[in-house]
């Protein structure tokens, strides 16, 4: 049997793991995707990455990412 534990919970979608079973279940909104850890891992790597770009970018000069 499962003992799910969340991991963070935002107003529209949230995370929660049965670590026992190494399952992570991603909630958004209606929709919930069980994904393996090593799934969860990647898609974590992939927000972060994403997240990490667009800080980059809105620190950059705002003169030279005007569009020509």
């Amino acid at each position: 049997m499962c003992n799910v534990e969340v991991l963070i919970q935002k107003t529209l979608c949230s995370v929660t793991v049965c670590r026992k079973c190494r399952v992570y279940v991603l909630h958004i909104g209606p929709m919930s995707f069980r994904l393996e850890e090593e799934i969860f891992d990647e898609l974590s790597e992939m927000f972060t990455d994403y997240s990490f770009g667009k800080k980059l970018l809105n620190t950059e000069n705002p003169v030279t990412n005007q569009k020509h």
